[in-house]
């Protein structure tokens, strides 16, 4: 399925031909002195066979890699090449790890403890750093994938906002609706947690109204998730109690006329509840009758967002610095406090969690 902004293309993806492209962008640089070319091409997850999906009970979900990654393709390291510039001539700089994350490490220096990073970064060779990280989502027990299996840039920027002609990770939600054990996600782009519109408003020449917005500054993780289902004809409803201590569940469809409501509660949230409900017979599953599925959804800031100024503006995150006892913490401080808690999982990490929602009914 191929996502172009909201505009969906009703075509096949021919995943061979993406595969050629892909090919045809290495041989250019080979006789192009390794610059990329001024028209970006198709790019093809690097990473997506890296990591095999385990029946794992938690889900890490994110977008895609910056262009640097080519510093580890195949024939560079086959033949010592370590250079890669901008159509502009400008260098561009290999990523620390060949790996999910691993431009600058920022979602592991969150994720890892002090002594795990040290181990892992401090004396290990990129690929051995790799392993390692490949080892810790193991024996954690997380699935680590990204939502994008293909894209074309508008240009060459690490910014999400850049990526064009999406093609979706089919055999990620295929995993998703796979796995019995399925019992939460976090997106690590953040969505929910802003004050963001979710859906586009009536007046949008960008989007149909009941569909999650995949426009531009809202193309994270999380919108491009919910927006691929809805193409697959699956139906949405989010838990909009945002208590796990009640066992009346507030489950609200996303529908026309649910926009609205869905809009305004679902905003500055960091945990609610989803039930996905998949036709019989579909792209996701062969099952002959319908199906459906609920978990947790867990939406932070990103890791790129820790040390931007205005993120302490959110009220999420205003509300907890000035808490009696994180006075003189940092956003960093909670996203760590929040990775730990959806690893962990326990009633207090939970409750931690919900209690982090701005209430808002």
């Amino acid at each position: 399925m191929k996502l172009k902004h909201n505009r969906v293309v009703d075509t096949e993806v021919s995943f061979k031909e993406l595969q050629n492209q892909n090919k045809e962008l290495i041989n250019f640089l080979i006789e192009n002195d390794f610059k990329l070319p001024k028209e970006p091409p198709v790019e093809i997850h690097p990473y997506v066979k890296m990591f095999k999906l385990q029946l794992y009970d938690k889900y890490i979900i994110g977008t895609f890699p910056p262009i640097s990654y080519l510093h580890y393709n195949d024939v560079f390291v086959k033949h010592k090449i370590d250079k890669l510039s901008n159509p502009d001539n400008s260098k561009i700089s290999p990523p620390k790890v060949p790996f999910y994350h691993g431009n600058r490490n920022m979602m592991w220096d969150i994720l890892l403890q002090e002594d795990e990073l040290k181990k892992i970064f401090g004396n290990q060779s990129p690929f051995e750093a790799k392993q390692s990280l490949c080892k810790y989502l193991n024996t954690n027990e997380i699935n680590y994938a990204d939502i994008i299996y293909s894209t074309r840039r508008t240009e060459y920027s690490h910014k999400d906002s850049c990526l064009d002609e999406v093609v979706i990770n089919l055999d990620l939600l295929k995993h998703i609706f796979s796995n019995s054990n399925l019992n939460r996600i976090l997106f690590n782009t953040s969505s929910t947690f802003g004050g963001n519109n979710l859906f586009a408003t009536s007046n949008s020449k960008y989007s149909v109204a009941d569909k999650i917005n995949t426009f531009k500054g809202n193309l994270s993780a999380f919108n491009l998730f919910f927006r691929s289902l809805q193409e697959l004809n699956c139906k949405i409803e989010f838990d909009l109690n945002f208590s796990f201590d009640s066992k009346n569940k507030e489950w609200v469809p996303v529908e026309r006329r649910n926009i609205k409501l869905l809009n305004d509660r679902l905003s500055h949230k960091i945990i609610f509840k989803v039930r996905l409900t998949l036709p019989a017979i579909n792209n996701l599953s062969m099952k002959a009758k319908e199906s459906s599925k609920e978990f947790f959804v867990i939406t932070p800031f990103s890791p790129a967002a820790v040390e931007r100024g205005k993120l302490k503006k959110n009220p999420i995150v205003k509300k907890w610095l000035t808490e009696e006892g994180n006075k003189n913490l940092e956003p960093k401080d909670l996203l760590k406090k929040i990775y730990s808690a959806f690893i962990k999982f326990d009633v207090k990490g939970i409750n931690f969690l919900y209690n982090l929602n701005e209430s808002k009914k």
